[in-house]
């Protein structure tokens, strides 16, 4: 199943319990020694050091392979004031500007395709004025598990999809149904000889303004109603409480979602249940996945970044 690009970023920062648990991954991540090879020489380190952006900001958007399925940088190198060469900037190429995945006759992996105008968040509307080619021996590519190499990974949200939707349907009928308990059920009588409907049953003009009306009752600052002459207008009050707890549905929801994440940990307490062996079993597990997380991270810096580095300046010689 393949998830819009727009839904995946809405689910990432609207929804707080995934924007909860991608913020607990990469501040872990973060954390996590092995993404900064302190093994290496001086050189990649001072290399490190010397781009237009931090080692931690690359590492916070190439975590976008979670949420995305994959992430895509482009390398962009500069000549040192010592004469060797260095990275300028690992560029973010974000997931809207795909253009098309290349491929060679032989059905080889070339490269990515980029609309122009978004390179650097132009609008999706000017997309179509012209592509770049990015080549992936210039690129930095990370993925999560595919199949068939693809380079489109399985986004970690995808698992959550249907519960988040399920989720944001039952969030809009709670926040329908405040609205109606606070402000009263609207209701509008025309005066009598009004026809509602024509001869053939389809809804009249004085029909179709009177539906727009009701749908549209707000309780706000902005309130206020003009009525026609012998129009009558009217809030029934609330019928009572109602036959389902919203509340304990949306919580059943978030745990899931939590638990397709691998961190349903972070719902511990929130339902006044959970024994602290149930919480150390559950953040170990956690712990398991992130180190997971960063060691194909570990892969892909070691090979697509670093090597790469010191072979370009290898070739200097």
């Amino acid at each position: 199943m393949k998830i819009p690009i727009r839904v995946l970023r809405e689910m990432a920062q609207g929804d707080d319990v995934v924007s909860s648990v991608l913020e607990a991954v990469r501040l872990r991540v973060l954390a996590h020694e092995g993404l900064v090879p302190r093994d290496s020489c001086e050189f990649v380190r001072s290399c490190m050091e010397d781009m237009e952006h931090s080692w931690e900001d690359f590492i916070t958007l190439a975590l976008n392979f979670l949420v995305y399925g994959w992430s895509w940088f482009e390398i962009v190198y500069k000549k040192r004031p010592d004469g060797k060469i260095g990275w300028k900037k690992l560029a973010y190429r974000p997931p809207e500007s795909l253009a098309e995945w290349k491929y060679d006759d032989d059905g080889e992996f070339l490269g990515m395709e980029q609309w122009i105008h978004l390179r650097n968040g132009g609008a999706a509307a000017n997309a179509g004025t012209g592509t770049v080619f990015i080549p992936k021996e210039k690129a930095v590519h990370f993925r999560t598990a595919g199949h068939g190499g693809q380079p489109e990974g399985r986004s970690l949200l995808t698992g959550a999809f249907r519960t988040w939707q399920r989720k944001q349907r039952v969030l809009e009928i709670e926040e329908i149904g405040v609205q109606r308990d606070l402000a009263g059920y609207p209701y509008i009588r025309p005066p009598a000889g009004v026809e509602l409907y024509d001869d053939e049953g389809a809804p009249t003009p004085q029909m179709s303004r009177a539906m727009e009306l009701v749908r549209r009752i707000r309780r706000d600052e902005c309130e206020g109603l003009v009525l026609p002459h012998g129009w009558e207008f009217a809030l029934v009050g609330s019928g009572g409480s109602r036959q389902f707890d919203t509340n304990t549905i949306i919580n059943r929801y978030d745990s899931r979602i939590a638990m397709t994440m691998m961190a349903d940990f972070v719902m511990l307490g929130h339902e006044n249940s959970g024994s602290h062996a149930l919480c150390a079993d559950k953040t170990e597990m956690f712990e398991a996945c992130v180190s997971g997380i960063a060691g194909i991270m570990r892969g892909v810096i070691e090979h697509q970044i670093v090597r790469r580095l010191l072979e370009v300046n290898e070739n200097l010689k």
